[in-house]
Order: C-alpha cells, then structure tokens, then sequence
C-alpha cells in the first residue's frame, strides 16, 4: 500500500473536470518543493479551480447557484 501512495498515479473518474483533477493532483505533488501551496496559500487561492463558483459547486455536488 505505501509503494502505491509513493509511486501508482492518480485515479480520477471522468466526469472530473480538468481543473478539479489539476487542482487535487498539484496538491498531492509528491514533490514538496512543486507542491501547490508550497509557496502559500495565496498559490491555492489563485488556482483556476477556485476561478469559477461553479467548478466549486459542481465539486461539492451542489446546484449551480444554491439558495442561500
């Protein structure tokens, strides 16, 4: 199991989005020095994941514009 974590690539299902899938796989960098974040929060904050509310809520499996 650990030789996977260390070594096996990310799995994603297909309806993933390409940002979902960049976002998740720069966080998981098994390189820190390359890892998103690695240079502050502000990196993640600035990912084109978070670009678009919609990407979010699609992500959290929520309607496009919930009612708040």
């Amino acid at each position: 199991m650990y030789r996977k974590i260390l070594n096996d690539p990310l799995k994603f299902p297909d309806e993933m989005g390409k940002d979902a899938r960049n976002l998740i796989t720069r966080l998981l960098s098994r390189d820190p020095e390359n890892r998103l974040g690695s240079n502050g929060a502000e990196e993640i904050k600035k990912h084109p994941f978070f670009k678009s509310s919609t990407s979010l809520f699609h992500f959290l499996g929520l309607p496009p514009n919930p009612v708040s």
